[in-house]
């Protein structure tokens, strides 16, 4: 029993931190910066979310301006045509091919044995005492793994609607968020860093902000 209490006390700490790796894991951290010159009552202004040319036909960014439009009436402004709306809000978004990274992690192992002589009562009631031997734990080596880092990218942009209907562009808003992982499908991502771009919407004009998100569960991963 001493020997199991002795092994548990030095394995305990390993897979702790073994554990608490994982969770770091299941975050998804992000870089925005924002400038804007919004009014402080969103309540009272209207937009509209509307497609580049490249994206008129586009079902994945119908699908992406349902969620944008579904994040900005949680803060209080109006969904309304394009015609009717005081804003306009465009969307961007991609991720490049990615590049690989290399990086190093320590293995352990065990190394010898700790002798200790250790005193008990038997069941007759005698004391006797034994060597009792406890695993050493340490680091034996060190190996490298490389893995496929990328950079996924959104830029969301509100517009005043009468400028732009008129050629004109005269922003209100103008937000960048990157965010980089092992992850290169947008689809999977793009829920996930929608969150991390209006965690703190609309931010601090122009001052650069780390961002950290859980992610949706479709993007369980970093």
């Amino acid at each position: 029993m001493h020997m199991l209490k002795s092994a548990l006390k030095l394995t305990l700490p390993l897979l702790l931190a073994a554990g608490l790796s994982g969770c770091f894991l299941q975050r998804v951290n992000a870089n925005v910066t924002s400038f804007h010159q919004l009014p402080a009552d969103l309540q009272s202004h209207s937009f509209a979310v509307v497609p580049y040319e490249q994206q008129q036909d586009s079902l994945m960014f119908a699908h992406y301006a349902d969620e944008i439009a579904a994040q900005l009436k949680l803060r209080g402004l109006q969904q309304a045509a394009v015609d009717e709306a005081d804003w306009v809000v465009l969307l961007q978004y991609d991720v490049d091919d990615g590049r690989e990274r290399i990086y190093s992690y320590p293995v352990w192992g065990q190394v010898g044995y700790s002798a200790a002589r250790v005193t008990y009562v038997d069941d007759e009631g005698k004391r006797r005492s034994a060597i009792s031997y406890v695993p050493i734990t340490a680091q034996i080596g060190q190996e490298t793994r490389s893995e496929t880092e990328y950079t996924r990218r959104l830029q969301l942009e509100i517009l005043d609607r009468p400028a732009w209907q008129d050629g004109k562009v005269q922003k209100l808003l103008e937000t960048v968020l990157t965010s980089r992982g092992n992850v290169g499908d947008l689809p999977t991502m793009m829920p996930t860093l929608i969150d991390a771009l209006f965690q703190q919407f609309p931010g601090p004009h122009g001052q650069p902000t780390k961002v950290s998100v859980k992610p949706r569960p479709v993007a369980s991963v970093e």
